[in-house]
């Protein structure tokens, strides 16, 4: 395999775990962090993600063409390590939300955003 088919695959690579990084974690950090810190824990990951972007990848490439490209690849394995170390704990009944049942006629409970005919 010729050097730049390498990189041309790495860079691939690279740019589709970015793309699910992007995607998941907006929807991974509300079912972490409690409502009350769900602001502090989104304004420390964007700062992060800002910093990363803006001034540490300018300042690798100025270091060295390969850098920047192992910093990230070694980025995503530690995230991948801490995503596997995540456990799923169910919430307690007294915290699940409750469904709120309507009536069984459609026009009854049309644009309510309920279930409609569940049992109680």
């Amino acid at each position: 395999m010729e050097w730049r088919s390498r990189i041309y695959a790495a860079l691939f690579l690279l740019g589709v775990g970015e793309t699910l990084v992007d995607t998941v974690y907006s929807t991974l950090v509300p079912a972490l962090v409690p409502q009350q810190l769900l602001g502090r824990a989104n304004a420390r990951l964007m700062l992060t993600f800002l910093l990363n972007n803006q001034l540490l990848g300018p300042l690798m490439f100025a270091a060295g063409s390969a850098m920047p490209l192992g910093f990230h690849a070694l980025t995503f394995a530690l995230r991948a390590l801490i995503v596997a170390r995540i456990r799923h704990v169910e919430a307690p009944r007294s915290h699940r939300r409750r469904i709120r049942c309507a009536p069984r006629s459609p026009k009854a409970w049309r644009g309510w955003g309920v279930t409609p005919g569940c049992a109680p």
